[in-house]
């Protein structure tokens, strides 16, 4: 399609134009976009992937924005389908509300709410109102459907305007995983704080920086993650804002996350102890330091050269190989580990994705029984961050002589239930 993609020339938080290519993970398809059988063929259009550091605020970003419109229609992630995300929740709101229990509660909003998985556990604490606003409409009518109230669109200044007519202030704005995504962080921050109470919190999760790097986290990189944050920079972007960051929750969640609570430049709230410790965790981590990405995509590199040498000596053994989990991770790791020929399929425990053929490399995904039914000898897990479920639920494949292969936080072969 045309207008697939523009290019940034300006770091998306501080608006500097000093910015420096520090990964390639060179031209990747879109993940998300399955094809059929009939189309398998047809040529997708490949978009760059490679991550950006700003010079002056150590932002890590994409420059290659993916057109919206076409990034999330018929997007198939639903919230309620991750067990782990929703026990996340439950914390995530118990935290907000211990950490606000002064201050009343009567609306609350979430933007890229999903399905309404965390607007109900709101409404279940008997918050008077909840709304949602998502740009993806299959999950938002879902949610409206569920009895969660749900716009379709993105957080704009008309939609802002709009949901202070109809509904008022907020007492509490969330936006999980959503500020990864947003192109143009000022809109969405400024839409945000037009229709944020004077003593209201603004919550927000991210996928952290720090935890990418340490971790080597090559699967959290994809075209629908438009920014890596890391704390340093988005306190400076909060601040040319008039707002903000007061408190930092860290956690697991896709490999290691944040979840930040803002407020008014002149809200009620004091920065806490947590947020003094990250900054200087983040100045003792060097993530202002290029050499901190060298090292980071020279591990990359390594961890592509031993698969790449693995898989080798399987297949000149005929040893059956196919993955476990078409998630968006999947599209990335398979492109930039150069692996599709070496698959035979994919198996993932999502029906709607079942008989239809993964972005770019046209790789078949299947029910889950199938690597039990073609007989398969290794597993390669795609899906990384349910590595253990994965294997806890399928002992009965490692029993028959089945072995799993795991990418990260380090390569393994796992032919053993510990």
């Amino acid at each position: 399609m045309s207008n697939l993609f523009k290019i940034n020339k300006l770091c998306r938080l501080c608006k500097s134009s000093k910015l420096s290519k520090i990964v390639s993970i060179g031209d990747s398809p879109i993940s998300e976009k399955y094809s059929e059988k009939k189309d398998k063929e047809k040529k997708q259009q490949l978009v760059p992937l490679d991550l950006y550091l700003c010079n002056d605020c150590f932002h890590v970003q994409l420059i290659h924005v993916v057109n919206p419109d076409y990034l999330w229609s018929n997007f198939t992630f639903k919230t309620s389908r991750n067990k782990k995300i929703e026990n996340h929740y439950e914390d995530y709101v118990n935290d907000l509300f211990n950490f606000s229990k002064k201050e009343k509660k009567n609306f609350i909003l979430d933007i890229g709410s999903n399905d309404g998985t965390l607007l109900k556990l709101f409404k279940d604490k008997k918050i008077k109102k909840v709304l949602g606003i998502d740009p993806a409409k299959n999950v938002a009518e879902e949610a409206n459907k569920n009895g969660i109230q749900t716009l379709v669109g993105y957080m704009n200044k008309e939609n802002s305007e709009k949901i202070k007519l109809e509904h008022g202030l907020a007492d509490i704005i969330t936006a999980n995983n959503v500020y990864a995504h947003v192109n143009d962080m000022d809109e969405i921050t400024k839409a945000i704080k037009n229709i944020l109470k004077p003593n209201g919190l603004f919550v927000f999760e991210v996928s952290y920086l720090l935890d990418v790097i340490n971790k080597k986290l090559l699967g959290t990189i994809f075209h629908e993650h438009l920014s890596y944050h890391s704390v340093k920079p988005l306190i400076n972007f909060f601040e040319r804002m008039n707002m903000e960051i007061i408190n930092i929750h860290r956690n697991d969640l896709q490999g290691g996350s944040i979840v930040c609570y803002v407020q008014h430049s002149d809200g009620p709230y004091t920065p806490t102890e947590n947020l003094k410790k990250i900054i200087e965790l983040e100045n003792n981590s060097k993530l202002n330091k290029k050499e901190t990405f060298v090292k980071f995509s020279d591990e990359l590199k390594s961890l592509k050269r031993k698969i790449n040498d693995q898989l080798e000596k399987l297949i000149k053994d005929k040893k059956k190989i196919s993955g476990f989990g078409s998630a968006r991770s999947a599209t990335t790791l398979i492109k930039y580990l150069d692996i599709s020929s070496k698959i035979n399929f994919i198996v993932d425990d999502n029906k709607d994705k079942h008989n239809k053929f993964t972005p770019g490399d046209g790789i078949e995904v299947l029910p889950t029984e199938m690597i039990y039914k073609n007989k398969q000898d290794y597993v390669i897990v795609f899906a990384w961050e349910h590595t253990k479920k994965i294997i806890s639920n399928h002992k009965k494949f490692i029993e028959s002589g089945g072995k799993f292969i795991s990418l990260f936080p380090d390569f393994r072969i796992i032919d053993q239930i510990k």
